[in-house]
């Protein structure tokens, strides 16, 4: 049993850093892209809660209310549509065990109102555009790492998934360039390692904007 576990363990780990190499060179691409297309960024730090419950070889998994804290690159395509990247770690703080790690892409998109602060100007005229609240809804897809259990040996059962979500939420300005938000998002993964689990994740988080161009 614990030559299985050790063999699922080494088979997830290459295949984790395969998967994430090829994310990280997509990711590049989609972000050069967007940047051309309209110039305008922001970074997005969030810290809060997830729980999800996975399924596989006749067994259920579940993390509940673990400490999330999540990581992302925004670039729009225009006012009201962005690109994004974005890491995610949720750790169990009773076992110390990091729960979920992920790395994802996708499309954002801002309901009734420009998604950034907009400042333009020349050497006669100044146009500036700065929403109240800024509400969002978007999508994302990425690899996951869930981390199962852990045994007395230290070894740590793990399954790699492709994981697919929603999410929405709104950003209030502080200012032109900071602003306070809160989103909740809903995923669904589905494992392809040797020892692959399948399941929803539920995460709610706070946290702080940066607006720049």
């Amino acid at each position: 049993m614990l030559l299985n576990l050790k063999k699922y363990c080494a088979r997830a780990i290459v295949v984790r850093l395969g998967i994430y190499c090829l994310i990280f060179v997509l990711l590049v691409v989609l972000e050069g892209g967007s940047k051309m297309a309209y110039g305008y960024s922001q970074i997005h730090a969030s810290l809060g809660t997830s729980s999800g419950t996975y399924t596989g070889a006749n067994n259920t998994y579940n993390h509940t209310g673990t400490n999330t804290v999540q990581a992302e690159y925004e670039s729009f395509f225009n006012s009201n549509s962005a690109v994004f990247f974005k890491g995610v770690v949720a750790m169990n703080t009773t076992s110390g065990m990091v729960a979920y790690l992920g790395g994802f892409f996708g499309n954002r998109y801002y309901l009734g109102s420009s998604g950034m602060a907009i400042e333009e100007s020349d050497s006669q005229n100044v146009v500036s555009s700065r929403p109240r609240y800024r509400f969002f809804v978007g999508w994302d897809f990425g690899v996951v790492d869930v981390n199962l259990r852990e045994y007395d040996s230290g070894v740590v059962l793990h399954s790699v998934a492709f994981d697919a979500g929603a999410h929405g939420g709104a950003i209030y300005p502080i200012n032109k360039n900071w602003g306070v938000e809160a989103r909740i998002g809903y995923s669904y993964a589905f494992g392809f390692t040797v020892y692959a689990v399948s399941g929803s994740t539920m995460t709610a988080l706070v946290g702080i904007t940066l607006n720049y161009k």
